[in-house]
């Protein structure tokens, strides 16, 4: 078959009862089987396998370079810690935003919400500690986390 390889096979036209099939429908069919089948010749074999191993051989460098350069592919572990800092305005907070305060829970929140609405506000960080539950200590664990009163809001 010179160099060709032939994936599958190409059926012979049945011949007649007395032996002598008719050679013109033969060759018309066989035609048509040969245009109609994958052929493969030797060299285009290896040259997709040459290709296929580059690739592979370029992978590996790739990857393993990434590996050596970096000490692994993801640095998940090696990720900077990132700090949410946020601040309440304790006379317009809701119960949702007092509770994500440190040290504060539930009843504790709606204890300020309570007292705010009673006194008509805070004027400042320090009446805090008028609240039933916070105490020096607890004032000074919130501070950090509360926005300072303006005086615009004493007016309202």
């Amino acid at each position: 078959m010179d160099g060709k390889i032939v994936i599958g096979n190409v059926p012979s036209s049945p011949k007649s009862a007395s032996g002598a099939g008719n050679d013109k429908c033969e060759e018309s069919t066989g035609n048509v089987l040969i245009k109609l089948r994958l052929v493969l010749w030797g060299q285009h074999q290896a040259l997709i396998a040459g290709v296929l191993f580059a690739s592979l051989v370029a992978m590996t460098a790739y990857f393993s370079y990434l590996w050596s350069t970096r000490n692994g592919l993801i640095d998940i572990d090696r990720a900077e810690t990132a700090v949410a800092e946020f601040k309440v305005d304790i006379n317009s907070a809701e119960l949702g935003e007092i509770i994500v305060l440190p040290g504060v829970g539930q009843k504790l929140a709606q204890a300020i919400i309570d007292h705010r609405q009673q006194s008509g506000g805070f004027s400042s960080i320090d009446e805090l500690c008028e609240v039933p539950g916070i105490g020096k200590s607890k004032l000074a664990s919130l501070k950090p986390y509360l926005l300072p009163i303006s005086p615009l809001a004493e007016n309202h």
